[in-house]
């Protein structure tokens, strides 16, 4: 059985409800742009769940419940990066460094962000391929489908509820200077304290959300409870000055890192639909040849099976470079990437098939600017994107 079809013409929790009471074993893909979710079920149950959204990969999902540490799971990933086989999870168990029902907390959390999101998504398409499918990760673990719709699309409403108060992400609160209504003293909880004390005027409430140790959900209503209080006041609009490590990272490295990731993925993707049989092996070692020339950029990142590189890895070695010559070479050493592999496309499979590639890469890019534009756009990169897919 196959069922197609697009996200605002369809009910998305009845068509994964009749997978799962009709006991069906397979894929469910669901896509959205260049950003793709699956969720695997078999004989009904949904047994795993996967996203290309770097902040619902399992890693990132166990660091913001608090259940590993950033350093550690930085450490992990770049030892993951030479066992390709290897799931990070399986990693973290053997290690020591989580217990087995840390995992499936993890695992459990991660499914609920996935589900979540996807109930948010405003359109795209979805497949349902039938069909025998490996167990990911080598670890079953048994999801309630209906008690995570029944949730996320709770949390769906919570959301709704605290974008009335927070409407944008790149908002900046800040402290009131002042107790309200003249008072002397206020009480306020720990995970509110927590909060409050990393409100600087300076930081966005999506750093906030990316610095606490809660999840974004929960961070936002402790900052409305905040407002409630009198304590915060409302976001401001407006730029922030760029003054420290942490704003660099989230502000620069990352957009810029997304950026070519999508580009790497594209073109790992497409080349796929040439010669499946050959390609992995030219993209491969295409990209192994810039890594050995820029081996402070590279060194411990691997080429993923879908063609992207480890952001996280990426950011951390991005960060050792001296800041005045930081993005010239982060910008330049992904370039150099894309490069190769249009170069290797050409010479393997002709000058055809490279311009077809660079030319619906082309659109990839306009997306993703669209999406960062007040980013990417500042930073000024479409030109070295374009001159690397030689358009």
């Amino acid at each position: 059985m196959t069922l197609k079809g697009d996200l605002e013409t369809v009910d998305l929790p009845g068509v994964m409800g009749m997978v799962a009471e009709n006991q069906k074993t397979g894929i469910f893909t669901v896509r959205r742009g260049m950003e793709e979710k699956k969720l695997y079920f078999k004989k009904g149950r949904l047994i795993f769940a996967s996203s290309t959204n770097e902040n619902e990969k399992l890693g990132e999902v166990l660091q913001s419940n608090g259940l590993i540490s950033r350093d550690k799971l930085l450490e992990v990933r770049k030892e993951q990066s030479s066992l390709s086989s290897q799931r990070l999870g399986m990693l973290f168990l053997e290690k020591g460094l989580i217990s087995h029902d840390d995992l499936v907390s993890g695992l459990k959390a991660q499914v609920n962000s996935i589900i979540l999101s996807l109930l948010e998504w405003w359109g795209g398409n979805f497949e349902f391929v039938e069909g025998d499918i490996p167990l990911p990760g080598g670890i079953s673990v048994g999801f309630d489908l209906k008690g995570i719709i029944l949730k996320a699309t709770d949390s769906a409403d919570e959301w709704n509820r605290v974008r009335s108060r927070i409407p944008k992400m790149e908002g900046v609160p800040r402290l009131c200077p002042s107790l309200p209504s003249g008072g002397k003293k206020v009480t306020i909880s720990d995970e509110q304290w927590a909060v409050a004390s990393q409100i600087d005027g300076l930081k966005t409430v999506e750093e906030l959300c990316y610095l606490l140790p809660f999840p974004d959900l929960h961070t936002c209503k402790l900052i409305v409870a905040l407002q409630d209080m009198g304590l915060v006041e409302e976001e401001l609009s407006g730029e922030v000055e760029q003054t420290d490590e942490f704003f660099v990272e989230r502000m620069q490295l990352k957009p810029l890192i997304h950026l070519f990731n999508e580009i790497l993925r594209f073109i790992h993707r497409r080349a796929f639909d040439i010669d499946r049989n050959r390609v992995r092996d030219l993209l491969e070692s295409a990209y192994l040849e810039v890594a050995g020339e820029e081996a402070s950029i590279f060194e411990g990142v691997n080429l993923a099976s879908d063609g992207s590189l480890d952001a996280d890895i990426l950011t951390a070695n991005a960060l050792t470079v001296h800041p005045d010559f930081r993005l010239e070479r982060v910008v330049g050493a992904l370039s150099s990437v894309v490069r190769r592999f249009v170069e290797v496309i050409e010479q393997k499979f002709g000058k055809k098939e490279r311009d077809s590639i660079t030319k619906e890469a082309r659109v990839v890019v306009d997306f993703v600017l669209h999406q960062n534009r007040n980013i990417l756009q500042r930073l000024g990169i479409k030109e070295d994107v374009e001159v690397a897919l030689g358009t």
